[in-house]
């Protein structure tokens, strides 16, 4: 099989497990831990949202310069910089700056 045949089924399993986002029911539950309503919690969606849709060219345009390979490993480390920031928040600003990170 040729490396990119190979390659092919590998994405689409990763991008199956990444679209089903389970982790934000969890995420809703950790929120109410350090005592965030569900105003709050709405906006940190919000704010994820509205990163979403700010760097959504630009990133696309970075896989265009760069190659799609490189903006996929970027977005994982950008997610284990999330990952990081959440774990270490407990306030608003903390959670505010996490969702940031996750929306590039």
């Amino acid at each position: 099989m040729l490396p990119i045949k190979r390659n092919i089924p590998l994405y689409y399993t990763f991008i199956f497990f990444s679209s089903l986002w389970i982790f934000n029911v969890i995420l809703v539950l950790y929120y109410q831990v350090f005592n965030l309503n569900f105003s709050q919690i709405a906006l940190l969606g919000s704010i994820l949202s509205l990163a979403i849709i700010l760097f959504e060219i630009p990133s696309g345009a970075f896989a265009d310069l760069i190659g799609r390979k490189w903006s996929i490993i970027l977005s994982q480390i950008l997610f284990i910089a999330y990952l990081i920031v959440l774990s270490q928040s407990s306030t608003i600003i903390g959670f505010v700056f996490s969702a940031l990170i996750f929306g590039i």
